[in-house]
């Protein structure tokens, strides 16, 4: 097995545990929607980004939350208020959002 492979296998044990963890989805909770079942864990920090497979860069997510993270529907989940949700406030992990939002809606309206 490559390294990558190894890695790439202990991520996903690692969200395994998170999950066990974390059956309701945080972002339904966080907003008064009730428990509703976590389908997914997302990384808040992109590991492309520089992001790891830990607890702290993690998020219990319902499906639709999900697409709502990666910008897929509308209201969109940014990465500050994912934290937030979380209990976390770490301005250094908040990079240039408003160049964020204002680079997907750019986007959005060309395609």
């Amino acid at each position: 097995m490559k390294k990558w492979q190894k890695k790439r296998q202990s991520d996903r044990k690692a969200q395994e545990a998170y999950w066990k963890e974390h059956r309701y989805c945080e972002v339904c909770l966080a907003e008064g929607r009730g428990k509703v079942a976590a389908w997914e864990i997302h990384e808040i920090l992109y590991k492309s980004q520089g992001g790891k497979c830990e607890p702290d860069n993690e998020i219990a997510v319902c499906r639709p939350d999900h697409q709502r993270a990666h910008f897929l529907v509308e209201p969109y989940l940014y990465r500050e208020e994912l934290y937030k949700m979380k209990g976390g406030n770490d301005e250094r992990k908040f990079r240039d959002v408003e160049g964020i939002r204002k680079s997907i809606v750019e986007n959005k309206h060309k395609l």
